[in-house]
């Protein structure tokens, strides 16, 4: 989370974001401490595949 404060994202969508972790390990069974760039791309077209909205596919 401090990588997007870093960036310049706000408080309030940082935290939007950190909501999102939950339903977001949910669908990963790796470390995240470990996780490999291609872990996170496998977990990113996950979530772009799923049936969700639009909007919760934009984080």
């Amino acid at each position: 989370m401090d990588h997007l404060g870093a960036i310049g994202l706000s408080v309030a969508r940082v935290s939007k974001y950190a909501s999102h972790m939950p339903a977001i390990l949910r669908i990963i069974n790796v470390d995240l401490k470990v996780m490999t760039k291609s872990e996170v791309e496998t977990v990113v077209a996950a979530i772009n595949g799923s049936n969700h909205k639009a909007w919760t596919k934009d984080l």
